[in-house]
């Protein structure tokens, strides 16, 4: 809904500046569906639009620091809110922490022990966690 930025703008005056973008901030992380998409590349890289043309913020796990360029070429950073590069579960989370996560998706092969060990930790459907290979 767009009355709630214009209300958080006419407010501007009676917050400080500092308070003002932590209002702002807090608006954004909570009343924005994400969707993470764990590994966007090749034919995931369609995943995000088709997300975003439903209303949904889409946040990127790149699950290795390395991506092999064939890969990388097909990577499309416009279309989330940021990048994590990491496969530190611990370390993910804490970055999504302050988000309203709607599901965790995998968007190429090597994301997929990733996103399921995510979405179980999220609270979200996941595959049966015992039949995953550590």
């Amino acid at each position: 809904s767009y009355t709630k930025p214009l209300l958080l703008l006419f407010i501007v005056g009676l917050v400080s500046q500092n308070g003002f973008l932590e209002v702002v901030k807090s608006h954004i992380k909570w009343e924005r569906k994400v969707v993470v998409i764990v590994d966007g590349y090749s034919t995931g890289r369609y995943l995000a639009p088709a997300f975003s043309s439903r209303g949904y913020t889409c946040i990127h796990v790149q699950s290795h620091k390395f991506v092999p360029d064939i890969l990388l070429k097909t990577f499309q950073a416009n279309h989330y809110l940021f990048n994590i590069v990491s496969s530190n579960l611990e370390e993910i989370l804490q970055k999504l922490k302050d988000y309203d996560v709607k599901c965790v998706v995998v968007g190429s092969e090597s994301g997929v022990k990733l996103a399921n060990k995510l979405s179980y930790r999220l609270g979200l459907p996941h595959n049966d966690m015992r039949l995953q290979s550590q």
